[in-house]
């Protein structure tokens, strides 16, 4: 947001009207006090020219040196009487704010009464102070300190405030205040192209209002044009992934939003939305979630006998031991089996046991 230079050719028109006023209110008094005024004398370059110190603060403000600038206007704010004074006061504050510099913008505002101020510096005191409030990310002050319409301010001031508005509206993180704020400025949208696409992201931004700030603001909110966003994107909820029992009157709810609304900048998103059929999101149960799903199958797959491929055993090596001449190899000869000697006794025991048996 840039200030604008202050054109030096209002202060001389205004500075020379107040001169001939007053010339002639003293002429009209008496005639015989008129006295013929002689040319003056001296070079011409020794009488300042109207506007100069305006004119080295506008300088300084197309040289990017926004300090010095702000300075240089609140010192010629000295030398004007008002409105003239207040405005240039208003543009050092200004130039302030936005190098961020709180002490010393309340310092150029302090010679002001904001209820003294014409419409026109009245606004310009409330975006300073909005510069001041967005400064510290402080968006909804911003919000609450700006007007919402500009239709009675200068264009290029009105720019600025929609432009700051626009800024705290985004900053805020807040998709309600973001969509209030499109639909407030698409008055100034000319191009039907710009028109469109704000209806889009106006579209985009409401569907990602939480539900419950949702129903809320749909109720608490009296601008019908934002009112009827809120309920369409309502209405879109239910279709993605609202409950059975109000997807069953989808349809007609959606033919009641259309038949009611049919001048609404959100009618081809209903539309789309009546023709698109609802989905339907399945919850899987807590088993599917913690336990993966198995997939068996009785059809046997073929066994591919893969050839057994034997590998190669090791030999152990051969010691062969030397043969050494006249060398003897003792063998031992086989053992001879005693023989048992049987026990008369045992044969004479045998003997009566078998005659018994006969």
């Amino acid at each position: 947001m840039e200030t604008s230079l202050i054109s030096v050719n209002t202060s001389f028109k205004t500075t020379v009207t107040v001169t001939l006023f007053t010339f002639l209110l003293s002429g009209c008094s008496t005639v015989s006090n008129i006295v013929p005024q002689l040319p003056s004398t001296g070079p011409a370059y020794s009488a300042p020219a109207v506007g100069q110190d305006i004119a080295q603060a506008n300088a300084f403000l197309t040289a990017g040196k926004r300090r010095e600038a702000a300075a240089a206007y609140f010192a010629a704010s000295q030398n004007y009487l008002s409105p003239e004074r207040e405005r240039l006061i208003l543009q050092a504050a200004e130039l302030a704010s936005l190098f961020n510099d709180p002490m010393l913008t309340q310092r150029y505002l302090a010679p002001l009464n904001f209820n003294q101020l014409s419409p026109e510096n009245q606004s310009r005191f409330r975006l300073t102070q909005a510069q001041l409030a967005l400064n510290d990310r402080n968006f909804r002050e911003t919000l609450r300190i700006l007007p919402q319409r500009v239709n009675d301010v200068p264009e290029e001031l009105g720019q600025k405030i929609l432009k700051t508005r626009m800024s705290a509206a985004q900053g805020s993180g807040d998709k309600l205040a973001l969509v209030q704020e499109l639909v407030l400025q698409e008055t100034t949208l000319k191009e039907s192209y710009q028109v469109s696409l704000n209806h889009d992201r106006i579209w985009n931004h409401a569907q990602q209002i939480p539900a419950f700030q949702l129903e809320e603001a749909k109720n608490s909110i009296s601008h019908p044009i934002v009112k009827n966003w809120l309920s369409l994107a309502q209405l879109s909820r239910i279709s993605k992934n609202g409950p059975v029992s109000k997807k069953q009157t989808l349809r007609s709810d959606l033919g009641r939003w259309i038949q009611t609304n049919s001048s609404h900048p959100g009618m081809t998103k209903a539309l789309g939305l009546l023709n698109a059929a609802p989905t339907t999101t399945v919850t899987p149960y807590t088993a599917d979630i913690k336990k993966p799903i198995i997939i068996t199958s009785n059809v046997e797959r073929p066994v591919v006998n893969k050839p057994i491929v034997k590998k190669p055993v090791a030999k152990a090596p051969v010691v062969k031991t030397p043969v050494t001449k006249n060398s003897t190899v003792k063998v031992n000869p086989p053992a001879v089996k005693t023989p048992v000697k049987k026990d008369p006794n045992i044969r004479s025991l045998y003997e009566n046991i078998k005659k018994q048996i006969q």
